[in-house]
């Protein structure tokens, strides 16, 4: 493997923004599913809790979520055109292809929907996989499949995402995390859970994946 290391991207939050449209969304699913709407302004608030404080605050019932999930990303899928890459995102991944980093993803999104948004922005090629996962909670088993599958011990390994769920994810499987601010939870919700890395800005992001490889 080039570089002797892979960058695991979550797609919502890390690659493409997907905070105000997923709002929209969520609050359009909400009387069918009898939970609350969030307003903008409530936001910032509900942003500072893990995301299982977050469904339980709202009134999210667990036994839904699969189906509040689904429904969510066919929702996406109609329209996934508005949707937008963080910026400086596109050139972070462009770069660490060309230096023949190997990328992925794991999502709780769908394939259909990275897919249509990667080859819209073309960074459709630039990654190796695209792994979709349909338990919100379910990230650490991927990570530990993904490990298996490429052979890799954990310290070739790095993880990027905007939740308090992937540090979690991360530390189940002792894969190192880089958490990035302008998702879904907040500087101050990651920073509780003390991720290796704690990014503001994507080409620091790429500064950080470099000088980590340099030091391995």
């Amino acid at each position: 493997m080039s570089n002797n290391r892979l960058i695991v991207f979550d797609f919502d939050g890390t690659i493409a923004d997907t905070l105000d449209l997923g709002l929209e969304i969520s609050n359009d699913l909400a009387n069918n599913y009898g939970y609350r709407k969030v307003s903008k302004q409530e936001l910032i608030h509900y942003r500072n809790l893990s995301t299982r404080e977050a469904l339980k605050s709202v009134g999210v019932s667990f036994l839904k979520l699969p189906f509040i999930a689904r429904d969510f990303r066919r929702a996406l899928n109609k329209r996934i055109e508005f949707l937008e890459p963080i910026k400086g995102m596109a050139n972070v991944i462009t770069q660490l292809h060309q230096q023949e980093y190997t990328l992925g993803i794991i999502t709780s999104n769908s394939t259909k929907n990275v897919t249509s948004f990667l080859s819209r922005i073309s960074l459709l090629d630039k990654f190796d996989f695209i792994h979709p996962h349909s338990n919100l909670f379910s990230k650490s088993k991927m990570l530990k499949s993904i490990l298996q599958n490429y052979k890799l011990d954990t310290s070739e390994v790095l993880y990027i995402g905007d939740e308090t769920r992937d540090i979690v994810a991360a530390r189940e499987c002792n894969i190192p995390i880089a958490s990035v601010c302008w998702g879904l939870n907040t500087k101050m919700a990651l920073k509780q859970l003390d991720p290796d890395y704690l990014i503001e800005s994507p080409s620091q992001l790429l500064e950080v994946i470099v000088q980590e490889t340099i030091l391995s």
